[in-house]
């Protein structure tokens, strides 16, 4: 995987999360079907995981090897931190109404933000050593 196809993979997934957090407001899918709000968490925490990690490697470093531990603190980490931001801006803005379920809903997309960072870190462990021979 060289630089400009990662870069692709993260352009094309960011338009497909972005199409479909469109068309799920306008149809109202997210307030039809719950569940659709963790998916968008849990692609939009992969796509962090794997941004951070290209920011991080290629801008930071230059290409030098990277440790597990900026690893794993430009994914996971990063993802969470993203999707706390995220869930501040939200309330902030007064996107979502205080109820019964704020709490459980915002932890349970904070949880889907860490789960897709954890899948990024696992792809990245994944094809670290191929990517950081094409100095990706």
């Amino acid at each position: 995987m060289y630089k400009k196809t990662y870069a692709t993979i993260l352009i094309l997934l960011i338009l497909a999360i972005s199409a479909f957090h469109n068309y799920a407001t306008i149809h109202f899918i997210y307030w039809q079907y719950l569940w659709t709000d963790l998916v968008v968490h849990y692609f939009s925490g992969l796509w962090v995981a794997l941004a951070g990690f290209f920011a991080v490697h290629y801008w930071l470093h230059k290409g030098s090897k990277t440790n597990i531990f900026l690893i794993f603190f430009s994914t996971i980490i990063f993802a969470v931190l993203v999707g706390v931001f995220w869930e501040i801006f939200e309330f902030g803005m007064g996107i979502v109404l205080y109820s019964l379920q704020y709490v459980p809903d915002t932890l349970s997309d904070i949880l889907m933000d860490f789960i897709g960072g954890a899948s990024g870190f696992l792809v990245i462990m994944a094809f670290r050593k191929k990517l950081i021979k094409n100095n990706i």
